[in-house]
């Protein structure tokens, strides 16, 4: 996998605290997405399972970007973003 991270959000208007947090990844071309989804399914799990009580969440997704060239495929990337509530 190829990372790349996002500092989106990171502090309030304030200047202060951080909240959010977020990893971005590419996968490999040859990692099926059947693997790159039990990966992310159990970042998920074993995050809720050691911190149920804890004020942060955890979400995954796979996010596609526009494509303007029509003879190219949508790059998608994967991403878990921690959140404090």
């Amino acid at each position: 996998m190829r990372t790349f991270s996002s500092c989106e959000g990171h502090f309030n208007d304030a200047g202060q605290g951080r909240h959010v947090a977020d990893v971005r990844f590419y996968a490999n071309e040859d990692v099926p997405n059947e693997k790159i989804e039990h990966f992310l399914t159990s970042i998920v799990t074993d995050f809720n399972d050691l911190h149920s009580f804890s004020p942060v969440t955890i979400f995954a997704s796979k996010n596609f970007t526009p494509v303007f060239d029509k003879e190219k495929e949508a790059n998608p990337f994967f991403m878990v973003q921690f959140k404090t509530v």
